[in-house]
């Protein structure tokens, strides 16, 4: 997830949606995207926040329960829920490809 620019508006297609602290905190969590790279969720206040290891931590913009869109570069995560409910993977959708990232 490297920065493309330092525009802060939604990518066309995605529209910001609200969506209490208390929803996000689900959300919160490691997932394991590879051998040496995790993406790490967090909440920043009122909002999400995504970590690539190595890498700045980047807001994410809700746009669907379980899907979110950067605005910082051209990037979705998609969360996935096991048949109980509980958020247990993400996929992350940039440049062409998914990555499954499933939850530590």
């Amino acid at each position: 997830m490297t920065r493309k620019s330092s525009t802060v508006s939604a990518l066309p297609g995605h529209k910001e949606i609200q969506v209490t602290p208390e929803a996000l905190q689900r959300y919160v969590g490691t997932y394991h995207l590879g051998k040496h790279a995790d993406l790490v969720i967090s909440l920043d206040g009122a909002h999400l926040a995504v970590q690539l290891t190595g890498q700045q931590r980047f807001p994410v913009y809700p746009e669907a329960e379980d899907k979110f869109f950067l605005k910082v570069v051209d990037a979705q995560l998609e969360f996935v829920r096991d048949t109980g409910g509980a958020v247990k993977s993400v996929i992350l959708h940039q440049n062409g490809t998914d990555q499954n990232a499933p939850r530590e």
